[in-house]
């Protein structure tokens, strides 16, 4: 069995060196930050299989060509990057927040532009500074975003207001469809994916600037935003010093 098991870390040290040498991010166009890494792996009879990076061999191309600000980016399943940029923490820019996102392929560094609809009343949607997550099919959940722009007051300071807006993004399709709103609104919002595959969403600011405490659930069997029921506190950090 020993001998079994050091053949086949053998086979595998050969199939990791090869593997690895290869430079798999490649900058292809002068798009996005994109970088190479170039890396090997050592084993021998006796040891384990480690993979070992060479720093002097990693190398960053930055450019500005996007066509909106990535304030926000998921990678797809497609191998495709989604990138969330809304009005772009531009507030002049607030009027066009509907067509603030691109869908990046690093194969032939091209950009789709998928759109998200104005509201009801013909107001823009503004997903600057959203929250989102993935579900098991590979569909993003994104929620909240920006109701309303921070800025001064004759008085002192008026913040940022959240919306409780929310939508999921096919990477097939690449398309946004618009889902229940949450219960509450959110600026910058922490989402996240559970392990029974709902989508939980936590503080941000509400539609009034106020920081939220009511964390919420999302199932997308029924389409709802329930809030999360067990009572909350707030949590102190105690550091003891021993001597």
């Amino acid at each position: 069995m020993r001998l079994v098991l050091r053949r086949r870390a053998k086979r595998e040290a050969v199939y990791l060196r090869h593997k690895f040498r290869h430079k798999y991010i490649q900058p292809i166009h002068q798009n996005i930050g994109v970088g190479c890494m170039d890396t090997e792996c050592d084993a021998s009879n006796n040891s384990p299989i480690y993979i070992k990076g060479k720093s002097t061999k990693m190398a960053w191309q930055v450019s500005s060509t996007c066509p909106v600000n990535p304030i926000h980016a998921a990678l797809l399943r497609t191998g495709k990057v989604l990138f969330l940029a809304g009005s772009g923490n531009d507030p002049n820019n607030f009027a066009n927040s509907g067509t603030g996102f691109a869908v990046w392929n690093p194969q032939d560094g091209s950009f789709a532009r998928p759109t998200i609809p104005n509201r009801p009343d013909g107001s823009p949607i503004d997903l600057f500074c959203t929250g989102h997550s993935f579900r098991s099919n590979g569909r993003l959940v994104i929620a909240g975003g920006t109701l309303e722009y921070d800025n001064a007051t004759p008085t002192g300071y008026d913040p940022f207001k959240g919306d409780d807006v929310c939508f999921t993004f096919d990477p097939i399709s690449e398309s946004f469809r618009q889902i229940a709103s949450m219960k509450e609104g959110r600026w910058y919002a922490t989402v996240l994916t559970l392990g029974n595959g709902r989508i939980f969403a936590i503080s941000g600011l509400d539609k009034e600037g106020r920081l939220s405490d009511q964390p919420e659930i999302y199932n997308a069997s029924n389409n709802t935003w329930t809030i999360f029921t067990q009572p909350t506190r707030t949590v102190f950090l105690i550091t003891v010093i021993c001597f």
